[in-house]
């Protein structure tokens, strides 16, 4: 009898951690932007809400008598599967180290979500970027196939940005902060990487082609 009694308080501490995981975890940490970041992985600065009911918006999202309770990804790559439900995120910056203003792009490395709106809340105001594959091409701040969300930081501002995705595909978060000029660079030697494997492959099919015609 003892035992069962353990068991069972192991088993809905087990649920309690995995079904609620915003009474167990904080917020990720801002980060400080400077001139020397450059590339970033900022799975270790983001922070998850799950809105199983699709009834919050942004108003509710930062209005502090909702005590919206956002999890901390500690570093994980955020990936939810297949699910209905409408997901947020949020990421904080401050720029005390900032000598001078600074473009950075937020890069989600993932090109099939649905639906992305983007809030931007600096000291003055808020930008609202809507995009995403149910969204024409055009709508995307950089034409890419991925999704990138430029922000510009001045010195000893604060800026936090919101995401609030739906998705009929795989809802997944690798996301990436670029130096706008490291960002191009890495672009540049993907190109030439994958220009590369198709002159491979063509020059292969080319032999293959005279090599059967003689």
């Amino acid at each position: 009898m003892f035992r069962f009694i353990i068991l069972s308080l192991v088993f809905f501490y087990s649920l309690c951690i995995s079904g609620m995981p915003s009474l167990w975890a904080e917020e990720a940490p801002s980060l400080s932007i400077n001139s020397e970041v450059k590339q970033l992985n900022l799975s270790n600065y983001l922070s998850w809400f799950k809105d199983i009911d699709h009834e919050l918006n942004i108003e509710d999202i930062i209005n502090p008598e909702r005590n919206i309770s956002f999890v901390h990804a500690q570093g994980k790559t955020l990936n939810f599967g297949f699910s209905s439900d409408t997901f947020w995120l949020k990421l904080s910056f401050t720029a005390e180290n900032l000598i001078r203003p600074a473009l950075r792009y937020i890069h989600i490395r993932y090109p099939l979500l649905n639906q992305i709106d983007c809030y931007v809340f600096n000291n003055k105001e808020m930008q609202h970027i809507k995009c995403g594959t149910k969204y024409p091409f055009s709508n995307r701040p950089l034409k890419h196939p991925e999704f990138i969300f430029p922000i510009q930081i001045l010195p000893d501002e604060n800026i936090t940005v919101y995401f609030q995705v739906r998705s009929s595909s795989s809802i997944q978060f690798p996301m990436i902060l670029w130096e706008p000029t490291e960002f191009y660079s890495n672009e540049i030697v993907l190109f030439m990487g994958t220009a590369g494997l198709y002159t491979f492959f063509i020059v292969i099919s080319l032999l293959n082609l005279i090599f059967y015609w003689m």
